[in-house]
């Protein structure tokens, strides 16, 4: 059995892995810990300051970050992009030691070919939503990140939407969760799951780890898993309220996106399926007995077998009755599992300031890869914050314009404006 096939079940036995190399603790409990703070090493570029780029290079033992935002901004990304690829490589049993080697300053997809380890994740961290798209060019409506790439030479794009702050123990459950986090932690989860195993279907599951993984929280040693990421949440309570859908279950179980009928259109739709592909994942990980069903439901569909028939057959739930399970899981309460990583050491990050040729450089790659038509794979990050305002706002302009025909309806015909624009026309007016 190849390596990356054991992967690939290994990450359908998540909590097992996680289980045995975590320290659990009791939920809203502390756990005694060692702290740890990244450890900083800047390198000066000498010459002018004018001829220094606003882009500065920042490593860690498995990413380069190019940006053009503040040390500060970067440090805390990457302790805790290291906390989050250390408890990904626990979910699928990856040796800890299989470290990246470093790269060259000016070629971030050196390595990529003929080097026995794996390559660092290069990841462009745009200061504003405008540079993004400077680098990209066109972009989706509500864009706010893309990947790019194959397993071999990756990249990632995102944004620095909000400044990270450093949890304690007792905020890894209720502090809000940091958007510049979510979005990048969940590129990576799928970036991490594309290349270190073999899983390319369902698509659901693809997409739930992804969205599951987005709200994992740190604090020096603790992590906390599971909890909803606010928009998902959002979402999933705007449908409880009885609002219009799109997908039904087998629709998410067999990524099938009809045209869209429901609010929102496809930007809802494509919300939609993230929010009931995170519930699943939820669901699917939530117990012992689960996990081993998914283990065997991931290994059907690897075999070639439809989604909707091996979910049937590996969890004795029917696809018809899957929304009223669904349901019910989700109105008991949704548990988060709060534990302890083994002992890491901290973080080591360089600095090294650009040159201002250097920096122009860097953009000059960033945007080939952006803009490239021809990468294997390409997937963009979504602002779920506005695509469930949308939604909201499609939502109120119906009731709006229901309440305004009922109140037609129950006045009669004289509410509605006569041809001669007489009695009849102000009749209606309140």
């Amino acid at each position: 059995m190849s390596h990356s096939f054991r992967a690939a079940l290994a990450a359908a036995l998540v909590p097992f892995s996680l289980f045995s190399l975590l320290c659990l603790c009791p939920a809203g409990a502390a756990c005694a810990q060692d702290a740890g703070t990244a450890n900083l090493e800047r390198v000066e570029v000498a010459g002018r300051k004018t001829e220094v780029s606003p882009w500065f290079r920042a490593e860690s033992p498995h990413f380069i970050v190019y940006s053009d935002t503040r040390e500060e901004d970067v440090a805390p990304l990457l302790d805790n992009l290291e906390k989050l690829d250390r408890l990904l490589r626990a979910y699928t049993q990856l040796p800890q030691s299989q470290l990246p080697q470093s790269q060259p300053e000016q070629s971030p997809r050196a390595g990529a070919s003929g080097d026995p380890q794996e390559p660092k994740l290069t990841l462009y961290y745009h200061a504003s939503l405008s540079g993004l798209r400077a680098v990209a060019g066109s972009t989706p409506a509500d864009a706010i990140g893309l990947y790019s790439g194959d397993a071999g030479a990756a990249q990632g794009f995102g944004v620095h939407l909000e400044r990270i702050a450093t949890l304690g123990d007792e905020q890894l459950e209720k502090a809000p969760l940091n958007d510049s986090l979510t979005y990048v932690f969940e590129a990576y989860a799928r970036h991490f799951l594309h290349r270190h195993t073999d899983i390319r279907a369902p698509a659901w599951f693809i997409e739930g780890f992804a969205q599951y993984f987005s709200s994992v929280r740190f604090s020096a040693q603790q992590t906390v898993v599971g909890r909803a990421p606010r928009d998902v949440a959002g979402y999933l309570r705007f449908l409880n309220a009885g609002r219009k859908y799109h997908l039904e279950w087998e629709d998410v179980l067999e990524h099938r996106l009809p045209l869209a009928h429901g609010h929102g259109g496809e930007d809802g739709m494509r919300l939609e399926f993230e929010a009931k592909s995170w519930l699943l994942t939820h669901y699917a990980f939530s117990s012992d007995e689960r996990r081993k069903r998914l283990s065997r439901y991931l290994q059907r569909v690897g075999d070639g077998a439809s989604p909707t028939a091996a979910f049937e057959r590996a969890f004795g739930v029917s696809s018809a009755d899957l929304g009223r399970v669904m349901w019910r899981y989700g109105q008991r309460g949704l548990e988060v599992v709060r534990g302890v990583l083994p002992s890491m050491p901290a973080v080591q990050v360089s600095f090294r300031p650009l040159t201002r040729a250097a920096g122009d450089t860097v953009l000059a790659q960033a945007a080939q890869a952006a803009r490239s038509p021809d990468g294997p794979l390409k997937e963009w990050t979504f602002d779920k914050r506005r695509v469930l305002q949308k939604v909201e706002l499609s939502a109120g302009l119906e009731d709006a314009d229901a309440f305004i025909k009922g109140q037609q309806q129950q006045q009669g015909p004289a509410a509605s404006p006569s041809p001669s624009g007489g009695a009849g026309a102000g009749a209606g007016r309140r």
